[in-house]
């Protein structure tokens, strides 16, 4: 794990905005420089929304995890989640399932980049 993603999670903790041990894990294992475009890799883990082009943001981290937190992902759960990185997050909390919608010119790009994170 990088240092910017450890910097990153221990700030959301201190935060109040990670609070438990399944939604940590599923940040810390989804590389999130993995959803942005190559000129924002270098603030990928900033805790700002970043654009992703066709006037779309990935959301910020904290967003996110106040979402996943809210959310609570169970396993066979079944959640529809607009945007790639949060789709895969959603996945890895519990092994919940989770759909993507986006908006049709990005389908194959958020889906390529899906296919990525999944290794």
């Amino acid at each position: 794990m990088s240092q910017a993603r450890t910097r990153l999670l221990d700030y959301l903790e201190r935060r109040g905005y990670l609070n438990t041990p399944a939604v940590r894990a599923a940040m810390d294992s989804v590389d999130r420089t993995t959803f942005v475009p190559e000129r924002q890799k270098y603030v990928a883990w900033d805790d700002t929304p970043l654009p992703i082009g066709r006037g779309q943001t990935i959301s910020a981290p904290h967003m996110v995890a106040m979402m996943l937190e809210e959310l609570q992902p169970r396993p066979g759960q079944r959640l529809l989640e607009v945007g790639p990185y949060a789709s895969r997050l959603i996945r890895e909390a519990n092994e919940a399932e989770a759909a993507l919608q986006a908006a049709p010119a990005s389908r194959r790009e958020d889906r390529n980049r899906l296919l990525e994170a999944a290794g």
